[in-house]
């Protein structure tokens, strides 16, 4: 039975807008690289969110940057003082950025930056700018499925809300991030746009930014293992299995012990392993199925190697090739034991076998295959004719 490994939504899902394939992005590389260590060098935070927002192209960068520069020179014009407190710092914000609505599926800082349209995501973003711009000592948090930003004196500003009342129970558990950590949160949400596009490399890229940015979010780790193995049923179901095996082995490199990988695993192994046998490829469908990741032959991996032996050990009685027949047996044994379900396997395999002697007319090779069952001494005792 194949098994489904959810894809774990959150309520900042989000659209992003198009561009080159991530593959292709020079910049979303550079912020990779410089992001490994934690801190933001070589971009400013502005910029490091427009990138990790979508945006590939270096003159795009520089003409939103010029453009939020002139507005907070126009804002300074304005006799804005040049020390805010938080509350006045959300309340300008919104006021001069955030006059859209507020849209679980905006997740683009470009998109909010001309649209007015905002998410928890790109407006905290926007807010740590605009703090370190007037040099607030401000910091992001991040609870389950949402980000606010919070001062280093511990008041919280809820930045999806001009007010900035907090819109859950602050007591809730939270945690500090870094500018990096809510970067990844971007790449995350980008990562949930791409799976439900079917586009799963680009959503383990993804996913997998994100995770390196922020190794204490489940959720990346979580939806990094659903897309290795969505990608790897889509395709099995279209017949690559050998590809499939391999989508799950990364998988299983990210979570070794992950059960539902497993398991997917072995359905298909079966798969594979079914599609070989009817092709008469019985020696490579065995190792196939030996190689799934669930060591246990009495386990569901047993039973289908218990079939595919006695499959194959027919088709060679059924070709005349008895002697390899006997290897396919004495082989059976080795990886399976000697138990009931083996002996009744090797029972199966000679009685069909004889069974299509006889309905070729060749009763004495019907009845030679039938000694060997009449021959089988009792559990526990040598046989003597393999």
């Amino acid at each position: 039975m194949r098994i489904c490994v959810a894809i774990v939504a959150i309520s900042w899902l989000t659209v992003t807008a198009g561009g080159a394939s991530h593959a292709a992005n020079q910049l979303e590389s550079k912020l990779v690289a410089d992001a490994r260590d934690g801190k933001l060098d070589e971009f400013t935070l502005l910029e490091a969110s427009l990138i990790a927002s979508g945006c590939n192209d270096r003159e795009e960068l520089k003409s939103i940057r010029v453009r939020f520069e002139r507005t907070l020179s126009k804002l300074r014009n304005r006799s804005v003082p040049r020390r805010l407190g938080p509350t006045r710092l959300l309340e300008i914000m919104h006021q001069t950025w955030l006059t859209g609505r507020f849209q679980e599926s905006c997740n683009d800082l470009r998109v909010t930056l001309a649209s007015g349209e905002y998410n928890c995501v790109t407006s905290t973003a926007l807010y740590l700018c605009l703090a370190r711009h007037w040099k607030l000592n401000c910091h992001a948090m991040s609870r389950t499925k949402h980000v606010f930003a919070a001062t280093n004196t511990g008041q919280v500003v809820e930045t999806t809300r001009q007010s900035g009342a907090a819109a859950a129970d602050p007591r809730l558990a939270c945690r500090k991030i870094s500018h990096v950590q809510l970067l990844g949160k971007l790449f995350y949400n980008r990562g949930i746009v791409a799976f439900h596009k079917q586009q799963f490399r680009t959503a383990a890229q993804l996913f997998q930014v994100s995770r390196d940015m922020d190794a204490d979010d489940p959720l990346a780790k979580q939806n990094l293992l659903a897309t290795y193995n969505a990608k790897a049923m889509q395709l099995c179901d279209t017949g690559r299995h050998e590809q499939a095996t391999k989508a799950i082995g990364k998988g299983l490199l990210v979570a070794p012990d992950h059960r539902p990988l497993q398991a997917n695993d072995l359905y298909i192994r079966y798969c594979w392993a079914v599609k070989l046998a009817r092709l008469k490829k019985f020696s490579q469908a065995v190792r196939v199925i030996q190689q799934a990741r669930i060591p246990n032959n009495e386990s569901y991996r047993g039973r289908v190697l218990l079939v595919l032996y006695r499959d194959w050990a027919q088709h060679e009685f059924q070709e005349n090739r008895w002697q390899t027949a006997r290897q396919v047996v004495r082989a059976s044994r080795r990886h399976l034991g000697s138990h009931q379900q083996q002996r009744a396997m090797e029972r199966a395999a000679i009685n069909a076998a004889a069974q299509h002697f006889r309905n070729r007319g060749e009763q004495g090779k019907a009845t030679k295959l039938l000694q060997m069952i009449e021959a089988d001494p009792k559990p526990g005792k040598q046989r003597k004719h393999l």
